[in-house]
């Protein structure tokens, strides 16, 4: 834990995302639709919150937010730059639950992802919510890979550990007892996006 912990404040110690992440602002729309039937001002958290910009986001949408992550180097640039917003580190936080839970682009980082489902199922209140981001894998997009950029892709050193399919995040999260209500892709082109947008439910 110590290793995997140097690591992530090493990542957020350079220009990481969601900060310059391209498809942030899309990401975040998507989310803002589905929170359309999600009643004003209950408790949203962003887990693995970075430098806190999707804190404000849902802050601004008139939720109560709060915002953790392992990184203390991104927390300590979070509370500098959204002052009355609510950051934890893991060490400071006394979880709570909460009505939606929001986990983008963090699972592909985890080495156990179910461990991370599970945990998230666990902040979140009966028949709440779920909103989690990975980036999209298709077929087209595999064969893409495997002939162009295989190397670049899978990095060794990447910080990109798991890679998830539709059929794999969708199988995943229901062995977890999530149920999922939508799953989009988007940003670049068709059979090549980008990212992979879930909003899911607990039983």
């Amino acid at each position: 834990m110590a290793d995997f912990k140097r690591f992530y404040e090493r990542y957020w110690s350079a220009e990481a995302p969601p900060e310059h992440d391209p498809h942030a602002a899309e990401r975040r729309q998507r989310l803002r639709k589905c929170l359309v039937d999600v009643r004003p001002g209950v408790a949203v958290l962003d887990y693995g919150c970075g430098h806190g910009e999707g804190v404000d986001f849902l802050a601004n949408l008139g939720f109560t937010a709060e915002g953790v992550d392992l990184a203390d180097g991104a927390i300590t640039k979070a509370r500098a730059k959204y002052p009355s917003l609510s950051f934890h580190t893991f060490a400071d936080w006394a979880p709570v639950t909460y009505d939606v839970c929001v986990c983008f682009e963090v699972i592909e980082h985890v080495l156990d992802p179910r461990a991370l489902l599970e945990t998230l199922r666990g902040l979140i209140k009966p028949s709440g919510y779920l909103a989690l981001s990975t980036p999209y894998h298709g077929l087209a997009k595999n064969v893409a890979i495997a002939l162009h950029g295989f190397e670049q892709h899978f990095d060794v050193e990447g910080s990109h550990i798991r890679f998830f399919t539709d059929q794999s995040l969708v199988q995943l999260l229901t062995t977890c007892r999530f149920r999922v209500l939508r799953i989009q892709h988007f940003g670049r082109v068709p059979l090549l996006q980008a990212n992979t947008f879930v909003w899911a439910q607990r039983d």
